[in-house]
């Protein structure tokens, strides 16, 4: 029987649920604040009530403490990304115009930090560096390379691109920058990384704010991706959002309604003024980028988020590859929260510090999830109780909070991401993290790590893989145990259950996306659609170009043609004749086939039908 005040905040909260959702249904739109507010008042009274839940022992009490802990923790963060999701992004404004006259344009050095990413990955990105809409006597490329490379330096000359290196590799990244913003002398400063494809558009898109506006520090665009990274090509879920897709679509839009926009590192524009404010790019951090932006709203400068796609790169395409990312980014945030608390800041606004604070607190989500995994394995395998207290009185209390939740998450993410798949990506990077956030909060300096770029050809299996096949043995011992051998209220083992087997499917998922398929092509292809001579043999024949990369080329052939492998083919495309080999054939007048010589123009016309573009990947 539940209490009577139970049975009431049940009955109401949920009456409010449902007549949201009429109210909705009626007028055809979201209710903006509504839901954010409904949220925030059901996961108060579930987190005041589990206070009341303690249990006896001293086991019951250290349990019940490390779960409200976890659960007052995620309800802060939750709290305040509500605060900021009520207030909703700001109403599109019109986009920000160049002056009318060229000649009063900003002068603009695009950066490009480089260390030891492979010919294939940067030769893309430099090519669309060259390739901006943008007058050429007021824009200039240069190549930071702390590698050292002298095919790179031999490739900048050839194209008047601007090689710069420096003596060792002090403070990574963020020395390599202030190096290039010593040696150039532009108005306006873009970032891109070594493996972000910039689309010829970039710099139209990021110096217009800076031109509109004096107090404008930068202007950051969203990162994309041409491929998939490791949760959608391992799962085979190409529907899947990319994992970053959340922050950088949904949170960046609601931070900038609040001046809070958190620079990435990269498809950033600078003004030099401001970064000479600062003293340049801050190197105490690993993570340059959140260290800047923290830097520059703290000096009162503005920082703007242009919605509009700029660059598409190289997502992690292994397991390891975005663990090492990850990592750094866990430590570098918590660096910055070491050496420059948003609480204790001087300058900024109470919702920038709540902002930054809860940015900066999500990487502690590792050892969130650990203890809801750990939570109801204890009670099942041995009767430790996190929560001591009726069931249908905790399920009361519980039930209007979830609810409220799977109904927001939707609506406030625009369809990026969904509670099940937060749950799946944070759990399955959970474990690693937890140990890079402890690791950030005690360690000195940490070493910059560049994320390794390049194709994963290989398949290959993350030690973390054995962590989830113990757990899923254990989750079934556990289920066993519980269901068959436990002497608690049946209730309880029926709720620990289902909890436990929410986690394990999710272990399941994680344990896929760590074992790692092998990428097939080098190069990643682009769907086209484009009519193609083709000559062999001596004879020419009409075809199609089905998808593209910058190694090779699907081809669609009229009439049932034979071709050898290895045979050699003349492609002529537009005004281009391409040389190319077969290597494989798919059917009749199917052929898969790669570029045998490219010139510096012919690499150029490809990579405008591939990267230049940029529609999605081709899955043929």
């Amino acid at each position: 029987m539940l209490p009577a005040g139970a049975a009431a905040w049940l009955a109401l909260s949920l009456l409010a649920c449902g007549a949201l959702l009429l109210a909705e249904r009626v007028r055809g739109r979201p209710l903006q604040p509504a839901w954010p507010v409904l949220a925030i008042a059901t996961s108060l009274v579930y987190v005041a009530y589990r206070t009341t839940t303690s249990g006896v022992s001293w086991p019951e009490r250290v349990a019940f403490a490390v779960l409200l802990m976890a659960e007052t923790f995620g309800l802060l963060r939750f709290l305040v990304s509500q605060l900021a999701f009520a207030t909703g992004p700001r109403s599109p404004e019109e986009p920000a115009r160049l002056p009318h006259e060229p000649s009063s344009w900003p002068t603009v050095d695009v950066l490009v930090p480089t260390y030891n990413e492979p010919r294939e990955v940067l030769e893309p990105t430099l090519t669309g560096c060259l390739s901006q809409d943008y007058p050429a006597h007021l824009f200039r490329v240069h190549v930071l390379d702390d590698g050292r490379r002298g095919w790179l330096q031999e490739w900048c000359r050839a194209r008047g691109v601007n090689y710069l290196t420096r003596t060792g590799r002090r403070h990574g990244k963020a020395g390599n920058l202030n190096h290039g913003l010593a040696h150039t002398h532009g108005e306006v400063v873009v970032v891109f990384d070594a493996d972000m494809v910039p689309l010829p558009h970039a710099l139209r898109t990021l110096v217009p704010p800076l031109t509109a506006d004096p107090r404008v520090a930068f202007v950051q665009a969203p990162q994309a991706f041409y491929n998939q990274d490791p949760f959608q090509y391992n799962l085979r879920a190409p529907h899947w959002p990319n994992e970053q897709d959340y922050f950088m679509q949904v949170v960046q839009p609601h931070r900038a309604r609040h001046n809070a926009v958190l620079c990435v590192g990269t498809n950033v524009a600078y003004r030099r003024a401001a970064l000479e404010d600062i003293g340049g790019i801050p190197t105490y951090s690993v993570t340059e980028d959140a260290a800047t932006s923290l830097a520059l709203h703290a000096r009162g400068w503005k920082g703007v988020y242009v919605a509009a796609v700029v660059a598409r790169g190289l997502a992690p395409e292994s397991w390891s590859q975005m663990m090492v990312q990850r990592d750094r980014w866990c430590r570098g945030s918590l660096q910055v929260l070491r050496r420059q608390c948003p609480l204790t800041t001087r300058g900024l606004t109470p919702m920038q510090r709540l902002i930054y604070l809860e940015g900066f607190l999500y990487w502690f989500f590792g050892l969130e999830k650990l203890v809801y995994v750990a939570a109801p394995l204890a009670f099942l395998l041995f009767d430790l109780r996190s929560v001591v207290a009726p069931a249908l009185t905790f399920v009361a209390f519980w039930l209007p909070y979830q609810v409220v939740s799977l109904v927001l998450f939707p609506r406030v993410s625009g369809g990026k991401r969904t509670l099940w798949l937060s749950h799946v990506y944070e759990l399955a990077m959970g474990p690693f993290l937890a140990r890079s956030a402890l690791r950030g909060l005690f360690e000195g300096a940490a070493r910059f790590r560049v994320t390794p770029k390049g194709r994963q050809l290989a398949a290959g299996r993350s030690p973390v893989a054995l962590l989830w096949l113990a757990l899923l043995l254990l989750t079934g011992a556990a289920l066993y145990r519980g269901l068959l051998a436990s002497a608690v209220p049946f209730e309880w083992v029926v709720l620990s259950a289902g909890w436990a087997t929410y986690n394990a499917v999710a272990m399941v998922y994680a344990l896929r996306a760590s074992l790692d398929r092998p990428r097939l092509r080098a190069y990643e292809r682009f769907p086209v659609d484009l009519p193609v001579r083709v000559a062999f043999r001596g004879s020419s024949l009409a075809g199609r170009l089905r998808n593209v990369s910058l190694g090779g080329a699907l081809l669609v052939l009229d009439g049932a043609v034979e071709v050898a492998p290895e045979e050699a083919l003349a492609v002529r495309l537009r005004h281009h004749t391409l040389h190319a080999r077969v290597v494989r054939q798919e059917g009749a007048g199917l052929f898969g086939v790669v570029w045998t010589e490219l010139t510096p123009d012919l690499y150029r016309a490809v990579w405008e039908l591939s990267h230049g573009r940029l529609p999605e990947p081709s899955a043929a």
